[in-house]
């Protein structure tokens, strides 16, 4: 299908408060469902849309509290819509372009360090996700509360204590000084990359890993994954104070 094709199919846009288009109806006039919605998810620092498919219907319908709205004139405003928020000028240039770019995904999450939109299945670091989590997302900018994470987090501490690495990664969280990688080969962990001010201990996946994976340790790397040095600085705050009460533990 040709932009033209496309852009002529694009009968009807809503906007939310800050003038961003969140929602699409498409008009196929061969189609039983003629009229078909989407919502569009807006990512500022991608610069792009995403649109997630909702429904189709017979006929014209849309949240009436949407506001405002273009609506292409040869369609008659739905009942129960303010007739005084339809805008009478069709998407500019810009906008159509967006959203004629727009990359179709089955649905978003929405990063808590970002504050943007990504897609499920292409998430940011913030968000990580594994064949091994049954709980959906993980991470800092997850919905999953931190104090969540902090049992799968000890795990990850005890089995690299034999690094003895959780003081070393109480001063790089610090210093900004570290980066933590999960490779994967196709859709399975292959290994865990940890460096802290340079030095690697990571190890790849063995099967006494493998084994962990499928417990609260899963979370835990996932959570020390997700962080990003100086950008994720209350989740690092809240590591390191997790990494201090490790320390203090009376057997230590």
């Amino acid at each position: 299908m040709n932009t033209s094709e496309l852009i002529s199919k694009i009968i009807c846009l809503c906007f939310d408060g800050s003038g961003r288009a969140d929602t699409m109806i498409t008009y196929e006039s061969d189609n039983p469902e003629a009229f078909q919605t989407y919502s569009l998810y807006w990512n500022g620092i991608l610069g792009q849309y995403f649109s997630v498919y909702e429904h189709g219907d017979s006929e014209l319908q849309f949240d009436p509290n949407k506001c405002p709205y273009w609506l292409d004139p040869e369609f008659a405003t739905p009942d129960g819509v303010a007739e005084n928020l339809r805008r009478p000028e069709p998407p500019d240039d810009l906008l159509a372009k967006q959203i004629l770019s727009a990359e179709e995904c089955q649905g978003v999450f929405e990063c808590r360090v970002c504050q943007e939109s990504y897609p499920i299945n292409n998430p940011c670091r913030h968000i990580q996700y594994s064949e091994y989590e049954t709980q959906g997302e993980i991470g800092c900018g997850s919905d999953m509360r931190a104090e969540d994470h902090k049992d799968g987090f000890w795990a990850v501490l005890h089995y690299f204590d034999i690094y003895d690495i959780a003081s070393l990664l109480r001063e790089a969280l610090v210093n900004h000084a570290y980066q933590i990688e999960l490779l994967y080969e196709g859709e399975k962990l292959d290994s865990i990359s940890i460096q802290l001010f340079g030095a690697e201990y990571g190890e790849d996946v063995s099967t006494e890993l493998e084994e962990l994976m499928q417990g609260e340790f899963s979370t835990g790397i996932l959570w020390l994954a997700s962080l990003e040095p100086g950008v994720t600085s209350e989740a690092e705050a809240i590591t390191i104070e997790w990494i201090d009460q490790w320390l203090a533990r009376p057997d230590t």
